[in-house]
């Protein structure tokens, strides 16, 4: 993996993406939200996702697994 680039076979979790400096390292929670388009297949675990995101995501083919609180 190239530094701050997130290939479409990586599991986008909230680990990853503190990694790459896109959300706060101290945030407690990962929602994905609907907003902009998705063109390629992802797998996402994450908190908590919005219905429209989990719609496009779903169109698209990816995954999304959400943890257990």
């Amino acid at each position: 993996m190239k530094k701050n680039t997130i290939s479409s076979s990586d599991t986008i979790d909230a680990k990853l993406l503190k990694k790459l400096k896109i959300i706060n390292k101290n945030s407690k929670l990962l929602k994905i939200l609907g907003a902009g388009e998705i063109k390629v297949k992802i797998n996402i675990e994450a908190d908590l996702i919005s219905k429209s995101a989990k719609e496009k995501l779903e169109k698209i083919g990816g995954s999304i697994l959400l943890k257990k609180k």
